[in-house]
């Protein structure tokens, strides 16, 4: 090392016995004409590496696994950053969702009542009967959007008690039906039933089950056109029984069907408040007939319908 330059000024190794070096003869190493001005450095293991030394691969080995280590939990927070901002959009749209929901069928209410409140309706009964209609129908609508979250709070806890008995499918497809018979004629909408099944008895929960068809022919008629046709059907597949409602609506895309059953997901259709609901009916679906032990699949097409196929174990 040359102290006035501060630099290397000969690099090979050269040994302290000899001028011997490991690859320049003696009469070609470099001249040092400055005498006291330099000094050696020397290393008794030269030929020993971090690679060749056994023992010290460790050196190399845990920064590795340090690096992946804080890589993974770096990728991880990233996916649960990702995975709270989605879920707190799809709050914000549930809150959204259910405030034009409570909303709608209080004021209608509301403006009802102010109307029997007035003596001389007492001389117009029909307009009376009519307002009353109106009263229950949305005291009704208001009821079952309660249940639907309560219902979904109580699964989630896993509190949901099923009381199970032999529900013949049939009946509650034609009393689901029924209760949709009124606003299906309003639109113009056809109810059809298509029901093959030779075998059409399950051990489940009427209530639950009447439920669940009734959240599909709901949706049938929001997503539905008017002047369209909703079918309700039943086939038996080996020990199983499957029963589906299909519509020829607007359809699905395909990039939306994995979400369908989601809590709160709802298909944008434009104006979000244009079709109501709190994107909790297929999820409900799905979870019901899961505690019934069965299964439930969906098949769309864009523009041209849907068909929702539930699967029952049969009694």
């Amino acid at each position: 090392y040359d102290c006035f330059t501060d630099s290397i000024v000969y690099g090979n190794n050269v040994s302290l016995h000899s001028v011997d070096t490991d690859s320049v003869s003696p009469s070609q190493l470099q001249k040092l004409d400055k005498d006291g001005h330099y000094f050696g450095v020397y290393f008794p293991n030269r030929r020993s590496t971090l690679w060749e030394e056994e023992e010290n691969t460790w050196m190399w080995i845990f920064p590795f696994v340090v690096t992946v280590i804080v890589f993974s939990f770096f990728a991880y927070s990233v996916w649960v950053i990702l995975r709270q901002r989605k879920l707190s959009e799809m709050k914000n749209d549930f809150i959204g969702n259910m405030t034009h929901e409570l909303k709608t069928p209080i004021s209608t209410i509301g403006l009802s009542s102010e109307v029997l409140c007035d003596p001389g309706i007492i001389h117009e009964p029909e307009r009376l009967r009519e307002y009353a209609r109106i009263i229950r129908s949305e005291n009704e609508r208001l009821r079952t959007q309660v249940e639907r979250v309560l219902q979904l709070g109580s699964m989630d806890k896993g509190q949901l008690k099923l009381k199970r008995e032999q529900v013949d499918l049939h009946n509650v497809a034609g009393d689901v039906l029924g209760h949709f018979r009124l606003q299906a004629q309003e639109r113009g909408v056809t109810l059809h039933t298509d029901l093959k099944a030779a075998v059409h008895t399950v051990s489940g929960d009427r209530v639950h089950l009447t439920n669940a068809l009734m959240n599909l022919v709901d949706n049938a008629l929001k997503y539905g056109k008017d002047g369209g046709a909703i079918t309700i059907g039943s086939t038996n597949k080996g020990h199983d029984l499957s029963i589906s409602v299909s519509d020829n609506g607007i359809g699905i895309r395909k990039e939306n069907m994995k979400h369908i059953f989601e809590r709160f997901y709802r298909v944008h259709t434009g104006n979000v408040h244009d079709v109501k609901g709190f994107g909790l009916g297929l999820h409900y679906v799905q979870q019901i007939v899961q505690a019934h032990g069965g299964s439930v699949s969906a098949q769309s097409e864009f523009g041209k319908g849907s068909t929702f196929a539930l699967s029952f174990p049969l009694a």
